[in-house]
């Protein structure tokens, strides 16, 4: 019964199209006329198609009372949510910190029942879950080009001092991005993936000429001074 009131009031597609001369084609929406389906006393007459074949109005197998119900009810996690959807417009696009300020204001003035709680969901969501994982790639990352350093140059002290040339690359990007007003995001950790590679690629170059004049019997300042001019340029 509740399908084919569904089918009747809300409609079906079918699978046939409407097709016209140079234009794109609709599917068909298959529904009771609107005086059929205006009012309650419509709505009670309509006929129902029962197992054996009879039909019968529907004031004869239901009563119909009007109470408010929700149009759409979700779920996220097999629990029933409510979405609100919000822009901030007037400085830009709404960043992060923002949308956490306005759920922590929220949370601290809202007195939820039992069952109920405010989260974050959607493109906030997809976002600090980008985040851990960009992160994530790029503690590995780090700890993976150290390893490698160590076994290349038989020792830590030169893969640390590589290293210690990462703080001075963010330094770099939040200046920059502080300058050019733009929030650190998604882009921004893949790109401080890519440039940590460059840095570390730069400092392999710089380190490992010092240590050849090291090796020739250039004393340490004179190894850097000589080494510098040759290996500090764009990669």
């Amino acid at each position: 019964m509740a399908r084919q009131l569904y089918y009747m009031t809300r409609g079906g597609l079918t699978d046939e199209f409407y097709r016209l001369p140079n234009m794109r084609q609709n599917t068909v929406l298959v529904r009771l006329d609107e005086p059929d389906r205006r009012n309650a006393d419509s709505l009670a007459n309509l006929p129902i198609s029962l197992p054996n074949g009879r039909t019968v109005p529907l004031n004869s197998i239901a009563s119909l009372e009007r109470r408010p119900a929700p149009t759409l009810i979700e779920r996220d996690g097999g629990r029933r949510v409510l979405t609100v959807t919000g822009f901030y417009r007037k400085g830009g696009p709404a960043s992060m910190d923002l949308s956490m300020e306005v759920l922590m204001a929220a949370a601290a003035q809202i007195n939820f029942p039992p069952g109920y709680s405010v989260e974050m969901r959607g493109d906030m969501t997809q976002m600090m879950d980008s985040f851990r994982r960009l992160l994530t790639g790029l503690a590995i990352a780090i700890i993976f080009i150290i390893l490698i350093l160590v076994a290349q140059f038989r020792g830590f002290l030169q893969p640390l001092q590589m290293v210690f040339s990462i703080p001075l690359e963010l330094s770099g990007i939040f200046l920059a991005l502080f300058l050019m007003h733009q929030a650190f995001s998604t882009v921004s950790i893949m790109a401080v993936i890519v440039l940590t590679g460059m840095d570390m690629t730069t400092a392999v170059l710089l380190v490992d000429m010092i240590m050849y004049y090291r090796d020739r019997g250039v004393p340490r300042n004179e190894a850097v001074i000589k080494a510098c001019p040759q290996r500090l340029r764009p990669i």
